[in-house]
């Protein structure tokens, strides 16, 4: 194990190594855990891995195969489960706040454009409440 400064000496028994849910490889980011043992008269470290899971950018990556997995299983990406996108929605909704100028143009443009109704969810858009208000708005 290594980082960009410096080494430890690690080492997986192969019983434990067998029941890992990370198969190590060269370059994977991990995050190991178990017992440190010295090497006496020598002042060399190493561990003794006894549990290991993948970190950073591959933890992420194995969390969104997880997920991926659990939805299909579920059967939520089968092909009659999936509706049919219009082309054009039939009613478009703004989360914004309602004084500002802004508004005043997204509804001309809309209305230019596509000529459809139009729904104003009104909303802070700074501050520490506006991120809260903004979801809440979304999710109606």
């Amino acid at each position: 194990m290594k980082d960009d400064r410096s080494t430890l000496a690690a080492v997986c028994w192969k019983t434990v190594a067998g029941n890992l849910v990370v198969q190590p490889e060269e370059g994977l980011e991990v995050i190991a855990s178990g017992r440190l043992t010295t090497f006496a008269g020598q002042s060399k470290y190493q561990i003794v891995v006894s549990q290991m899971e993948i970190a950073g950018e591959g933890a992420l990556l194995k969390q969104l195969e997880e997920r991926r997995r659990q939805l299909a299983a579920e059967g939520l990406f089968d092909a009659d489960r999936k509706k049919k996108i219009p082309s054009m929605p039939s009613v478009i909704g703004v989360v914004t706040s309602p004084a500002g100028a802004v508004i005043s143009d997204i509804l001309h443009r809309l209305s230019d454009r596509f000529g459809v109704r139009v729904l104003i969810w009104g909303t802070l858009v700074q501050g520490q409440s506006a991120a809260p208000q903004v979801a809440a708005a979304i999710l109606v």
